[in-house]
């Protein structure tokens, strides 16, 4: 009976199937996570490993800063800066984080209100990224490739009271509303 309905009932069914564990996968990784390096490596390799998976129910994302700051000293990020490789700790991108909230505050940035995040991968993003989010501020992230009039018209839609850029972007466009300096964020608490 090839080509037949039942055959083709049958291979729907499983990608269903399929898909559902593929699910199931998906949501373990998400609201599961092992802190120890070593069992991630154990349980992607294959092997058959007793993980003790922490239940870490995350009510907001400002709950990864807590887990940042009881890890401390340990290496977050690690990032190839032309010759150099700068390391941030845990506990330097919470400080950072928390740091740049209170500028946001000073700038009086609140609540509900947009800043735009043009700038490379890095860990003063991730600060920058989660310093937005203690405030309740909506991060607009921005490709580091987007073209000038691109920007301009995000900013016209989403009227951001901050642009946040890097020594590659901040230049590229005038937006009309205050630029922060990515780099800075590392320098003060180094």
């Amino acid at each position: 009976m090839e080509g037949s309905a039942a055959e083709g009932c049958f291979s729907w069914s499983a990608e269903i199937a399929l898909s559902r564990r593929r699910l199931r996968h998906r949501r373990r990784v998400l609201l599961f996570y092992p802190h120890n390096p070593r069992e991630k490596l154990a349980t992607a390799s294959g092997e058959r490993v007793a993980v003790n998976y922490r239940l870490m129910a995350r009510t907001s994302i400002n709950s990864y800063l807590e887990d940042y700051r009881k890890r401390g000293a340990e290496t977050a990020f690690a990032q190839r800066r032309g010759l150099r490789v700068v390391r941030w700790s845990y506990g330097r991108v919470a400080a950072t984080a928390y740091g740049f909230a209170r500028e946001l505050e000073a700038r009086g940035v609140g609540k509900g209100e947009r800043v735009l995040l043009w700038a490379g991968n890095g860990p003063e993003w991730v600060a920058a990224f989660f310093g937005c989010a203690l405030r309740g501020v909506v991060v607009v992230p921005l490709d580091v490739e987007s073209a000038a009039d691109f920007v301009g018209r995000v900013q016209a839609q989403v009227r951001a009271r901050l642009l946040v850029a890097d020594a590659a972007t901040a230049g590229r466009v005038d937006l009309r509303i205050p630029v922060m300096s990515l780099e800075s964020l590392g320098e003060e608490d180094v």
